[in-house]
């Protein structure tokens, strides 16, 4: 049989060890295609925030045939709109998250939310 997590694990730790997370520039929202994004600012590195990370593994998975999700949350109960996203992936049946931004976490790991919603990406 084909390794279908395991598939979906290997676009997870290239989104999180190798795509540097860079936060967009104070009251700009970087938004190009996925990768001229990820390149934009050095052509040997990948760089991006949440929402390039999270684009980058939605597209990898609908391309392989999984069906991806963008989870976004708020943080803090505080926050007026929602400041994080990474995703899910319905992996045999089972919904599975992968939130590529922080380094040091591993697959499934999920950050602590105030509000959480789920929406399919295609």
């Amino acid at each position: 049989g084909h390794d279908f997590l395991g598939e979906v694990n290997r676009i997870f730790e290239f989104a999180r060890d190798r795509i540097v997370y860079r936060r967009d520039p104070f009251g700009v929202e970087r938004v190009a295609d996925i990768w001229s994004t990820l390149y934009a600012l050095s052509p040997d590195q990948p760089e991006g925030d949440c929402g390039i990370k999270s684009t980058f593994i939605a597209s990898c998975c609908a391309i392989l045939g999984h069906k991806p999700f963008f989870v976004v949350i708020k943080q803090s109960p505080k926050q007026k709109a929602f400041n994080h996203v990474y995703n899910a992936v319905a992996i045999d049946g089972e919904l599975r998250y992968f939130d590529a931004t922080p380094e040091d976490r591993p697959a499934g790991w999920e950050a602590p939310s105030w509000s959480k919603f789920l929406y399919s990406v295609f």
